[in-house]
């Protein structure tokens, strides 16, 4: 298969973006129940419906390894710290889309909200900084 290489980048972000759903989904699988602030899972899977869902994610991870295989597409070793900075880092993008300036584009956000809906986002901005400060600084580098 001859491919530029933006195009085998390109197929290889798409792949691993399959690779991590998948990785998603077989946890679904797994678990029982999961809670959280906004969203409760509960499995409601037959077991023969989860056994099929890991055959076919099976399946599928094959279909991968031989495309990465035909085009030499290598592996990524990712530290912890690298990966969750990374997802921070999108976290941070998809709140700073939320504060009254963001909101804007659903409608206009009403004036005595606009102070403590910004003052909260800029809360969990802040949250989401000192987590990528806490793991990126250099004192943590060296453990």
């Amino acid at each position: 298969m001859k491919l530029t290489q933006p195009q085998k980048n390109s197929l290889r972000t798409a792949l691993l973006i399959l690779d991590e759903r998948l990785d998603e989904i077989e946890e679904l699988c797994r678990i029982k129940e999961k809670h959280s602030i906004l969203y409760s899972i509960k499995n409601t899977l037959a077991e023969y419906e989860s056994i099929g869902v890991m055959k076919q994610i099976g399946k599928i991870r094959g279909i991968i390894k031989g495309l990465v295989t035909r085009l030499g597409l290598k592996s990524e070793r990712v530290d912890t710290k690298s990966r969750i900075i990374s997802i921070l880092c999108s976290l941070w993008e998809i709140l700073c889309d939320i504060d009254s300036k963001g909101l804007r584009a659903y409608g206009k956000v009403d004036e005595s909200s606009k102070e403590e809906l910004d003052l909260t986002i800029k809360q969990l901005i802040k949250g989401v900084d000192e987590m990528v400060d806490l793991i990126g600084s250099k004192k943590s580098r060296q453990s």
